[in-house]
This record gives structure tokens, sequence and C-alpha cells, in this order.
């Protein structure tokens, strides 16, 4: 039994490893079929009657930051809600697998509710935490560029963004 399991552990490291090599080979067709994989996991989650409700819910809340392009936003959408709606989808399986009554996978599924929930918002909050925190840091080297400078597009176009920032920093430059 052990045997097994580190037999199936080996060859999954070296599945993984081939593809890693795979992606290195051609990163523009790579990135190319991911762009189409996001959009199609898109439109389904989009389009489902099942999830459709809760997935523009999130989509909206991500896009409501302004800082992300419509692909990125696609992306994080797809990616926040099926990570959280595997790990629910988990739980539900595994309380049935152990509990092995209905009463109890019940439950479980009313907890992995609140808990998908909880974990999409949790995410979206990381996300809005970090914008706002490196939005504070880039209005205070704006603050500090401004006093240099003495003029305000100066002073936004020479102020110093983190990886967040510097599309919707450009956008304001150019008005």
């Amino acid at each position: 039994m052990m045997f097994a399991v580190l037999l199936v552990g080996v060859i999954a490291i070296y599945g993984i490893l081939m593809q890693d090599s795979k992606k290195k080979k051609n990163p523009a067709l790579t990135e190319k079929k991911h762009r189409l994989s996001v959009e199609k996991r898109y439109r389904f989650l989009n389009e489902n009657f099942l999830v459709r409700n809760t997935f523009r819910r999130v989509v909206d809340q991500i896009a409501a930051l302004s800082i992300y392009t419509l692909e990125e936003v696609h992306e994080l959408a797809v990616n926040y809600f099926t990570s959280a709606l595997s790990v629910s989808i988990g739980l539900i399986i595994l309380g049935a697998f152990v509990f092995q009554d209905v009463i109890a996978t019940l439950l479980c599924a009313l907890f992995a509710m609140v808990m998908f929930n909880v974990l999409v918002m949790k995410r979206i909050d990381a996300t809005h935490f970090a914008v706002v925190k490196e939005f504070s840091s880039t209005l205070s080297s704006i603050r500090e560029t401004y006093t240099i400078v003495g003029t305000i597009p100066d002073a936004i176009a020479e102020c110093h963004t983190g990886k967040l920032l510097p599309k919707a920093m450009d956008r304001i430059y150019l008005i």
C-alpha cells in the first residue's frame, strides 16, 4: 500500500516537472491557451444558472477596485471563485464520506456554503487591503515628489507606485 502511494507521488511529481518544461519551450502559446481557458471558464460560470448570481457579484466587487483590466478581472474572479468552490465541494464530499449520514452531510453542506462566502470575501478583502496600502504609499510618494517638482502632473509621473497601481496612475496622468 505504501509502495503504491509512493509510486503515485513520484509519477505526479514527474508529470508536473514535464509540464513545466513544456511551458518553458513556448511561453507565448501557453499564455494564449491560458487566456482562452480563463475566458472559457468565465463564460461558463457567468452563464451557469446555479452560480451566476454569486459569480457576477464577485466580478463586480473585483471590478469595483478599478485597477484591473477586464481580462485581469475575469482571471481573478475565476481563480477566486473556482478555488473557493472546489474547497467547498471537497468539504461536502469529505463530510459525506466521513459521517455517512444525511443530516451530518447537510450540515457540512451548510457549513461549506458559509465557508465559500467567507473564502471569496476574504480574498477580495485581501486584494482591497493591498490596493489601499499601496495607494497610501503612492499618495505619500506623490506628496514628496510634489514638494520637489512643484507641479501635480510631474509629481504623478515621477511618483513611486507598487505593482498594482502603475496603470491607474498612468491613466490619471493622461487626464
